[in-house]
Protein backbone atom coordinates (compact mmCIF):
# COMPACT_ATOMS: atom_id res chain seq x y z
CA UNK A 1 0.00 0.00 0.00
CA UNK A 2 1.61 3.16 -1.31
CA UNK A 3 2.35 6.07 1.03
CA UNK A 4 -0.42 9.41 0.94
CA UNK A 5 1.10 12.24 -0.77
CA UNK A 6 -1.22 15.87 -0.65
CA UNK A 7 -0.54 18.87 -2.29
CA UNK A 8 -2.66 22.08 -0.99
CA UNK A 9 -2.37 24.82 -2.92
CA UNK A 10 -4.42 28.41 -2.12
CA UNK A 11 -3.43 31.84 -1.53
CA UNK A 12 -5.40 32.01 1.54
CA UNK A 13 -2.88 30.76 4.37
CA UNK A 14 -5.55 30.37 7.06
CA UNK A 15 -7.68 27.46 4.68
CA UNK A 16 -4.58 26.43 3.26
CA UNK A 17 -2.95 25.86 6.78
CA UNK A 18 -5.92 24.52 8.25
CA UNK A 19 -6.62 21.94 5.88
CA UNK A 20 -2.84 20.65 5.91
CA UNK A 21 -3.51 20.32 9.77
CA UNK A 22 -7.01 18.52 9.69
CA UNK A 23 -4.48 16.05 6.98
CA UNK A 24 -1.67 15.72 9.16
CA UNK A 25 -3.84 15.33 12.22
CA UNK A 26 -5.62 12.42 10.46
CA UNK A 27 -2.15 10.93 9.36
CA UNK A 28 -0.62 10.95 13.22
CA UNK A 29 -3.77 9.44 14.88
CA UNK A 30 -1.83 7.21 17.36
CA UNK A 31 1.26 8.52 16.81
CA UNK A 32 3.39 11.66 18.90
CA UNK A 33 3.40 14.44 16.92
CA UNK A 34 6.81 15.04 18.03
CA UNK A 35 8.51 12.23 16.95
CA UNK A 36 6.21 11.47 13.95
CA UNK A 37 5.86 15.07 11.80
CA UNK A 38 9.04 16.67 10.51
CA UNK A 39 9.15 20.06 8.65
CA UNK A 40 10.76 21.42 5.87
CA UNK A 41 10.46 25.00 5.70
CA UNK A 42 9.50 26.34 1.73
CA UNK A 43 10.08 29.77 2.10
CA UNK A 44 12.27 30.40 -0.72
CA UNK A 45 14.36 33.71 -1.66
CA UNK A 46 16.42 32.31 -4.46
CA UNK A 47 16.90 29.13 -6.38
CA UNK A 48 19.98 28.09 -3.68
CA UNK A 49 17.23 28.61 -1.02
CA UNK A 50 14.80 26.20 -2.92
CA UNK A 51 16.88 23.30 -3.84
CA UNK A 52 18.04 23.34 -0.24
CA UNK A 53 14.18 22.92 0.97
CA UNK A 54 13.41 20.37 -1.64
CA UNK A 55 16.30 18.57 -0.51
CA UNK A 56 15.81 18.48 3.28
CA UNK A 57 12.27 17.20 2.24
CA UNK A 58 13.66 13.94 0.62
CA UNK A 59 16.18 13.55 3.33
CA UNK A 60 13.00 13.49 6.11
CA UNK A 61 11.50 11.73 3.60
CA UNK A 62 14.61 8.60 3.48
CA UNK A 63 15.23 9.03 7.53
CA UNK A 64 13.76 6.13 9.56
CA UNK A 65 11.62 7.46 12.54
CA UNK A 66 12.95 6.63 15.82
CA UNK A 67 9.80 4.93 17.33
CA UNK A 68 7.20 2.73 15.37
CA UNK A 69 4.36 4.58 13.33
CA UNK A 70 3.77 6.87 10.77
CA UNK A 71 6.18 9.84 9.46
CA UNK A 72 4.76 12.92 8.10
CA UNK A 73 6.94 15.14 6.14
CA UNK A 74 5.38 18.63 5.51
CA UNK A 75 6.99 20.52 2.91
CA UNK A 76 5.55 23.91 4.27
CA UNK A 77 4.56 27.24 2.40
CA UNK A 78 6.70 26.01 -0.64
CA UNK A 79 7.05 29.43 -2.34
CA UNK A 80 8.49 27.84 -5.68
CA UNK A 81 6.37 25.76 -7.52
CA UNK A 82 4.16 29.27 -9.29
CA UNK A 83 5.49 30.34 -12.37
CA UNK A 84 8.33 32.04 -10.91
CA UNK A 85 11.97 33.31 -11.94
CA UNK A 86 13.18 30.73 -8.69
CA UNK A 87 10.47 28.00 -9.75
CA UNK A 88 12.00 27.81 -13.49
CA UNK A 89 15.71 27.69 -12.68
CA UNK A 90 17.03 24.38 -14.24
CA UNK A 91 18.49 23.50 -10.66
CA UNK A 92 14.93 23.81 -8.74
CA UNK A 93 13.26 21.88 -11.59
CA UNK A 94 16.23 19.35 -10.88
CA UNK A 95 15.59 18.79 -7.14
CA UNK A 96 11.41 18.69 -8.14
CA UNK A 97 11.38 16.57 -10.57
CA UNK A 98 13.33 13.63 -7.66
CA UNK A 99 10.63 14.77 -5.40
CA UNK A 100 8.08 14.02 -7.93
CA UNK A 101 9.68 10.41 -8.90
CA UNK A 102 9.46 9.44 -5.43
CA UNK A 103 5.45 10.32 -5.05
CA UNK A 104 4.80 8.99 -8.76
CA UNK A 105 6.78 5.44 -8.10
CA UNK A 106 4.38 5.42 -4.50
CA UNK A 107 6.01 6.40 -0.96
CA UNK A 108 6.76 3.81 1.77
CA UNK A 109 3.47 2.62 3.25
CA UNK A 110 4.17 4.34 6.82
CA UNK A 111 5.64 7.75 5.25
CA UNK A 112 3.32 10.40 3.90
CA UNK A 113 4.22 14.00 2.18
CA UNK A 114 2.12 17.26 2.64
CA UNK A 115 3.18 19.94 0.61
CA UNK A 116 1.67 23.69 0.86
CA UNK A 117 2.03 25.87 -1.72
CA UNK A 118 0.50 29.74 -2.11
CA UNK A 119 0.57 28.96 -5.85
CA UNK A 120 1.73 25.97 -8.38
CA UNK A 121 1.81 26.20 -12.08
CA UNK A 122 -1.01 23.85 -13.00
CA UNK A 123 0.81 23.35 -16.36
CA UNK A 124 3.82 21.76 -14.26
CA UNK A 125 4.92 18.52 -13.94
CA UNK A 126 4.87 18.61 -10.48
CA UNK A 127 1.09 19.73 -10.12
CA UNK A 128 0.17 17.21 -12.21
CA UNK A 129 2.04 14.58 -10.72
CA UNK A 130 0.05 14.54 -7.76
CA UNK A 131 -3.40 15.39 -9.11
CA UNK A 132 -2.45 11.63 -10.66
CA UNK A 133 -0.83 9.83 -8.03
CA UNK A 134 -1.60 11.55 -4.94
CA UNK A 135 -4.75 13.67 -3.72
CA UNK A 136 -4.67 17.50 -5.61
CA UNK A 137 -6.26 20.28 -2.62
CA UNK A 138 -7.18 23.20 -4.55
CA UNK A 139 -7.97 26.07 -2.58
CA UNK A 140 -6.63 28.36 -5.25
CA UNK A 141 -9.54 31.40 -5.85
CA UNK A 142 -11.91 31.36 -8.13
CA UNK A 143 -11.46 33.68 -11.46
CA UNK A 144 -14.69 35.78 -11.76
CA UNK A 145 -15.32 38.50 -8.59
CA UNK A 146 -18.73 36.84 -8.15
CA UNK A 147 -17.46 33.05 -7.95
CA UNK A 148 -14.86 34.43 -5.27
CA UNK A 149 -17.47 36.07 -3.30
CA UNK A 150 -19.59 33.39 -3.19
CA UNK A 151 -16.48 31.10 -1.98
CA UNK A 152 -15.57 33.25 0.78
CA UNK A 153 -19.20 33.51 1.84
CA UNK A 154 -19.18 29.79 2.00
CA UNK A 155 -15.83 29.50 3.54
CA UNK A 156 -16.94 31.96 6.46
CA UNK A 157 -20.12 30.28 6.97
CA UNK A 158 -18.00 27.03 7.41
CA UNK A 159 -16.02 27.96 9.91
CA UNK A 160 -18.74 30.25 11.66
CA UNK A 161 -20.76 26.30 11.94
CA UNK A 162 -17.57 24.60 13.04
CA UNK A 163 -17.60 27.08 15.88
CA UNK A 164 -21.36 26.61 16.87
CA UNK A 165 -23.10 29.54 14.91
CA UNK A 166 -25.58 29.53 12.88
CA UNK A 167 -25.76 33.22 10.96
CA UNK A 168 -28.42 34.17 9.00
CA UNK A 169 -28.32 35.11 5.66
CA UNK A 170 -28.38 38.96 6.91
CA UNK A 171 -25.97 38.73 9.41
CA UNK A 172 -23.32 36.58 7.06
CA UNK A 173 -23.91 39.79 4.68
CA UNK A 174 -23.03 42.31 7.30
CA UNK A 175 -20.30 40.22 9.04
CA UNK A 176 -18.65 40.35 5.44
CA UNK A 177 -19.23 43.39 4.81
CA UNK A 178 -17.39 44.84 7.87
CA UNK A 179 -14.06 42.52 8.53
CA UNK A 180 -12.86 42.59 4.52
CA UNK A 181 -11.36 39.06 2.44
CA UNK A 182 -8.59 37.78 5.08
CA UNK A 183 -10.01 34.17 6.56
CA UNK A 184 -7.46 34.44 9.60
CA UNK A 185 -9.26 38.08 10.65
CA UNK A 186 -13.07 36.45 10.09
CA UNK A 187 -12.42 33.41 12.07
CA UNK A 188 -10.46 35.71 14.90
CA UNK A 189 -13.83 37.80 14.47
CA UNK A 190 -16.35 34.87 14.77
CA UNK A 191 -14.45 34.29 17.95
CA UNK A 192 -15.00 37.31 19.29
CA UNK A 193 -18.93 37.23 18.52
CA UNK A 194 -19.32 33.61 19.94
CA UNK A 195 -18.31 34.87 22.60
CA UNK A 196 -19.86 38.41 22.58
CA UNK A 197 -23.60 36.55 22.15
CA UNK A 198 -23.02 33.55 24.30
CA UNK A 199 -24.85 31.72 25.71
CA UNK A 200 -26.91 32.23 22.32
CA UNK A 201 -25.38 31.10 19.23
CA UNK A 202 -27.86 32.69 16.35
CA UNK A 203 -26.10 35.72 15.62
CA UNK A 204 -28.32 38.66 14.30
CA UNK A 205 -26.76 41.28 12.23
CA UNK A 206 -27.02 44.07 15.34
CA UNK A 207 -24.68 41.59 16.79
CA UNK A 208 -22.54 41.93 13.93
CA UNK A 209 -22.68 45.69 14.01
CA UNK A 210 -21.99 45.68 18.15
CA UNK A 211 -19.25 42.95 18.23
CA UNK A 212 -17.20 42.80 15.20
CA UNK A 213 -14.28 44.91 14.58
CA UNK A 214 -14.75 46.37 11.12
CA UNK A 215 -12.02 46.70 8.70
CA UNK A 216 -10.96 50.73 7.40
CA UNK A 217 -13.27 50.47 4.48
CA UNK A 218 -16.14 49.10 7.70
CA UNK A 219 -15.51 52.22 9.55
CA UNK A 220 -15.98 54.40 6.64
CA UNK A 221 -19.34 53.20 6.02
CA UNK A 222 -20.12 52.98 9.70
CA UNK A 223 -20.11 56.47 9.93
CA UNK A 224 -22.55 56.87 7.26
CA UNK A 225 -24.82 54.51 9.12
CA UNK A 226 -24.17 56.93 12.00
CA UNK A 227 -25.08 60.26 9.92
CA UNK A 228 -28.13 57.82 8.77
CA UNK A 229 -29.37 57.94 12.14
CA UNK A 230 -28.84 61.10 12.27
CA UNK A 231 -26.19 60.73 15.10
CA UNK A 232 -23.59 63.16 15.21
CA UNK A 233 -21.79 62.44 18.57
CA UNK A 234 -21.18 58.72 16.87
CA UNK A 235 -20.51 60.25 13.33
CA UNK A 236 -17.48 62.26 14.60
CA UNK A 237 -16.15 59.58 17.04
CA UNK A 238 -15.98 57.21 14.08
CA UNK A 239 -14.51 60.51 11.95
CA UNK A 240 -12.01 60.74 14.36
CA UNK A 241 -11.07 57.37 14.51
CA UNK A 242 -10.60 56.67 10.90
CA UNK A 243 -8.28 60.31 10.54
CA UNK A 244 -6.42 58.70 13.74
CA UNK A 245 -5.83 55.71 11.53
CA UNK A 246 -4.29 57.71 8.39
CA UNK A 247 -7.23 57.18 6.28
CA UNK A 248 -7.37 59.62 3.14
CA UNK A 249 -9.39 62.61 3.87
CA UNK A 250 -10.17 62.89 0.43
CA UNK A 251 -11.15 59.38 0.43
CA UNK A 252 -13.51 59.81 3.19
CA UNK A 253 -15.37 62.98 1.38
CA UNK A 254 -15.92 60.86 -1.71
CA UNK A 255 -17.54 58.24 0.01
CA UNK A 256 -19.66 60.37 2.03
CA UNK A 257 -20.46 62.21 -1.22
CA UNK A 258 -21.76 58.94 -2.93
CA UNK A 259 -23.55 57.77 0.00
CA UNK A 260 -25.50 61.03 0.02
CA UNK A 261 -26.47 60.83 -3.67
CA UNK A 262 -27.84 56.77 -2.51
CA UNK A 263 -29.94 58.18 0.01
CA UNK A 264 -31.47 60.65 -2.05
CA UNK A 265 -32.14 57.77 -4.92
CA UNK A 266 -34.31 55.77 -2.05
CA UNK A 267 -36.08 58.92 -0.60
CA UNK A 268 -37.23 59.63 -4.67
CA UNK A 269 -38.13 56.38 -3.91
CA UNK A 270 -39.50 57.00 -1.07
CA UNK A 271 -41.84 59.87 -1.92
CA UNK A 272 -42.80 57.95 -5.35
CA UNK A 273 -44.11 54.81 -3.70
CA UNK A 274 -41.32 52.50 -5.85
CA UNK A 275 -40.14 50.67 -2.45
CA UNK A 276 -42.65 48.99 -0.28
CA UNK A 277 -42.48 47.56 2.97
CA UNK A 278 -42.68 44.00 3.96
CA UNK A 279 -42.24 40.75 6.82
CA UNK A 280 -38.47 39.99 5.98
CA UNK A 281 -38.46 37.12 8.57
CA UNK A 282 -38.71 36.99 12.13
CA UNK A 283 -41.49 39.36 12.70
CA UNK A 284 -39.76 41.86 11.23
CA UNK A 285 -40.46 44.23 8.40
CA UNK A 286 -38.20 45.02 5.96
CA UNK A 287 -38.44 47.47 2.69
CA UNK A 288 -38.58 46.01 -1.17
CA UNK A 289 -38.26 47.45 -4.59
CA UNK A 290 -41.27 47.66 -6.36
CA UNK A 291 -42.26 48.19 -9.95
CA UNK A 292 -40.15 51.70 -11.29
CA UNK A 293 -41.58 53.98 -14.36
CA UNK A 294 -39.34 52.60 -17.11
CA UNK A 295 -37.46 55.69 -17.48
CA UNK A 296 -36.64 55.22 -14.18
CA UNK A 297 -36.13 51.51 -14.91
CA UNK A 298 -33.52 52.99 -17.70
CA UNK A 299 -31.28 55.21 -15.40
CA UNK A 300 -31.05 52.16 -12.50
CA UNK A 301 -29.38 50.03 -14.98
CA UNK A 302 -27.17 52.80 -16.48
CA UNK A 303 -25.66 53.05 -12.87
CA UNK A 304 -22.20 51.13 -11.54
CA UNK A 305 -25.09 49.16 -9.38
CA UNK A 306 -28.54 49.16 -9.63
CA UNK A 307 -30.06 49.63 -6.31
CA UNK A 308 -32.59 47.53 -6.98
CA UNK A 309 -30.26 44.46 -7.16
CA UNK A 310 -29.07 45.57 -3.37
CA UNK A 311 -29.37 42.84 -0.97
CA UNK A 312 -32.27 42.76 0.98
CA UNK A 313 -30.89 44.00 4.68
CA UNK A 314 -28.67 46.38 2.86
CA UNK A 315 -32.34 47.89 0.70
CA UNK A 316 -34.06 48.29 4.13
CA UNK A 317 -30.55 50.11 5.91
CA UNK A 318 -30.84 52.89 3.24
CA UNK A 319 -34.61 52.89 2.77
CA UNK A 320 -34.67 53.38 6.67
CA UNK A 321 -31.62 56.21 6.61
CA UNK A 322 -33.16 58.18 3.51
CA UNK A 323 -36.90 58.29 5.31
CA UNK A 324 -34.71 60.11 8.36
CA UNK A 325 -34.27 63.18 6.39
CA UNK A 326 -36.38 65.27 3.82
CA UNK A 327 -35.03 65.73 -0.62
CA UNK A 328 -34.21 69.11 0.87
CA UNK A 329 -31.88 67.86 3.25
CA UNK A 330 -30.08 65.16 1.96
CA UNK A 331 -29.60 68.62 -1.04
CA UNK A 332 -28.09 70.34 1.45
CA UNK A 333 -25.91 68.01 2.96
CA UNK A 334 -24.60 66.98 -0.25
CA UNK A 335 -23.69 70.43 -0.68
CA UNK A 336 -21.94 70.37 2.55
CA UNK A 337 -19.76 67.38 1.57
CA UNK A 338 -18.83 69.30 -1.66
CA UNK A 339 -17.79 72.15 0.12
CA UNK A 340 -15.92 70.33 2.27
CA UNK A 341 -13.99 68.04 -0.02
CA UNK A 342 -12.95 72.00 -2.12
CA UNK A 343 -11.72 72.68 1.35
CA UNK A 344 -9.35 70.00 1.60
CA UNK A 345 -8.03 70.45 -1.48
CA UNK A 346 -7.75 74.23 -1.16
CA UNK A 347 -7.69 74.77 2.23
CA UNK A 348 -4.75 75.03 4.96
CA UNK A 349 -7.25 74.01 7.63
CA UNK A 350 -6.51 70.83 9.33
CA UNK A 351 -8.82 68.03 7.87
CA UNK A 352 -10.26 67.53 11.42
CA UNK A 353 -11.85 70.53 11.45
CA UNK A 354 -13.48 70.51 7.86
CA UNK A 355 -15.18 67.31 8.03
CA UNK A 356 -15.92 67.72 11.46
CA UNK A 357 -17.83 70.73 10.72
CA UNK A 358 -19.06 69.72 7.71
CA UNK A 359 -20.70 66.86 9.95
CA UNK A 360 -22.28 69.59 12.12
CA UNK A 361 -23.68 71.28 9.90
CA UNK A 362 -24.78 68.35 8.11
CA UNK A 363 -26.81 66.72 11.16
CA UNK A 364 -27.32 70.23 13.22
Amino acid sequence: MRGEAHLIVGEEDYLVENTAREIVSRLLKGTDPVFGLEIADGRAGNQDEACQAVRKCLEALDTVGFFEGRKVVWLRNASFLGDSQTGRAAAVQEALSILVDRVRDGLAEDVALVVTAPAADGRSFFFKTFSQHGTLHDLRSADTPWQAARERASRVAAIAEGMGLAMSEEALHVFLERVGDDLRTAAAELEKLALGIAPSRNPSADDVMRYVTGSPAALIWDLGDAIGSRSLERAVSILNTLLYRRESPIGIAVVLQNQMREWMIYREALDNGWLRREPSGGGRIGWRWGDVPEHVAGMFGSLKKDPRQAKPFRVSRLAEQASNFSMGELRRMHAEILRAHEALVSSRLSPEFILGMALVRMLS
